[in-house]
């Protein structure tokens, strides 16, 4: 038998509208057809026994011998919070109410970034990136997925191209970006948007970064001895300049010297240098720069990211050479020369690199031979205790006098005789 039927809304309060609206209703054969029209068209929702619903509208159904009409209504023209009332006049049933149900999102996951950390500068590197779209109940049918990338530090996404696959009920969106050089060293940046019949939702942003760049360095770096005697100023500067970002190409190193904390120079011809790695060995020549108190040495280099690093520096302090030692010259008759300063040894004799004159002596002198001290002039006047007393039986037979050390560097010394030859060795000598 024919049933009249009368299905009608209401906007909540929250809405503009308030009055109740009725939908044009056809129940023929078992099927409800309900045609709603609103501002985006007229829409039919049909639900017929055994049928799929459409559109949520549940199928008619029978309990005894009445007939019990079931309809739940998503979407379809009716906005989310609105209220259904449904009822059968025929029967005199009383009004079911149902509260639309809000729309929900579907779940979207990332399941594939193939590379989250590249290397500064890394072209051609290909990054495999994938999104899965799961539909939840209330959400609306699958349309279309869009990948979608840009750089951190840019404010436009660009789009990728993008394969749509079929995982049972759900979709994954799928794309490849290859680095060419104009995307690289800032991180890359991927998300999706996916479109369903109601309405896009987009995905949380997932990254490929890169490594810093990092400057080069030096490794093992050498000026030989970092105290040394005045005017052995010559050397050797060695060091293995070490690459450390793998993409960027080592150029050049140069030696820079500065002396006596001055202004900073090159010197000589700069190195080539090739591979991951090198070791080079620069002369450098000392001859002008024999009176230095200290010389400081550093490579600057240069690779392909087009930065020059000072990298790390030594320096090396020079000292004058202090002789503690014993002649059987007198220094009047038998003048004092160079080379018995230089070539004294035995009978306790030290020579040191020194700041200062002040210094014990055991076991020192004998032989039947004068106690001899040749000290920088810049040292001042020494005076003596021999063991342990006060001693003034000494000769300055040298003073202010130019002498040319083993370097060839020259400057001035005092040399200073005892004025008594020691046939056995002094328990102590004070230079004071």
């Amino acid at each position: 038998m024919d049933i009249d039927l009368v299905i009608k809304y209401l906007q909540l309060p929250t809405k503009t509208r308030t009055e109740w609206v009725a939908w044009p209703t056809i129940l023929r054969d078992g099927e409800l057809v309900v045609e709603i029209d609103d501002t985006t068209g007229k829409k039919r929702l049909v639900a017929g026994d055994g049928a799929t619903p459409y559109e949520g509208l549940g199928p008619l159904g029978e309990t005894g011998t009445e007939r019990i009409i079931t309809a739940t209504i998503a979407n379809g023209g009716i906005s989310i919070n609105d209220q259904v009332t449904i009822g059968t006049i025929a029967t005199n049933a009383a009004a079911l109410e149902k509260l639309i149900s809000p729309y929900v999102a579907p779940t979207i996951t990332n399941t594939v970034l193939t590379i989250s950390l590249l290397e500064w500068n890394d072209i051609n590197k290909s990054i495999g990136v994938a999104f899965k779209w799961q539909k939840n109940t209330g959400t609306a049918n699958f349309v279309s997925g869009q990948i979608k990338y840009k750089r951190s530090n840019d404010s436009t996404w660009s789009d990728l191209t993008t394969a749509i696959s079929d995982s049972g009920n759900d979709k994954i969106a799928s794309g490849t970006l290859v680095t060419d050089g104009t995307i690289n060293n800032n991180a890359i940046q991927f998300k999706v948007v996916f479109v369903d019949a109601n309405r896009s939702n987009e995905s949380s942003v997932v990254s490929t970064t890169f490594r810093p760049y990092a400057n080069p360095s030096v490794s093992g770096f050498s000026v030989g001895a970092t105290t040394d005697e005045k005017g052995n100023t010559s050397r050797t500067i060695s060091g293995t300049i070490v690459r450390n970002s793998p993409n960027i190409s080592l150029v050049s190193a140069q030696l820079y010297v500065r002396t006596n904390a001055g202004a900073w120079s090159a010197h000589g011809a700069a190195v080539a240098l090739s591979g991951a790695s090198q070791a080079i060995s620069i002369p450098y020549d000392g001859s002008t720069n024999k009176d230095a108190n200290t010389i400081e040495f550093r490579f600057y280099i240069t690779d392909a990211q087009g930065i020059t690093n000072n990298a790390t520096s030594s320096t090396v302090t020079f000292y004058y050479r202090y002789f503690f030692t014993n002649t059987t010259k007198d220094g009047t008759t038998q003048p004092i020369l160079d080379s018995d300063i230089l070539t004294a040894s035995g009978y306790g004799t030290i020579t040191e690199l020194r700041t200062s004159r002040q210094r014990m002596l055991t076991t020192f002198g004998g032989g039947s031979r004068r106690l001899m001290f040749a000290l920088p002039y810049s040292a001042g006047d020494p005076s003596f205790k021999i063991n342990a007393l006060p001693n003034s039986a000494f000769t300055t037979v040298r003073d202010n006098s130019d002498f040319t050390n083993q370097h060839g560097l020259t400057y001035k010394v005092k040399v200073v005789l005892s004025n008594n030859t020691y046939a056995s060795p002094l328990d102590s000598v004070e230079v004071l």
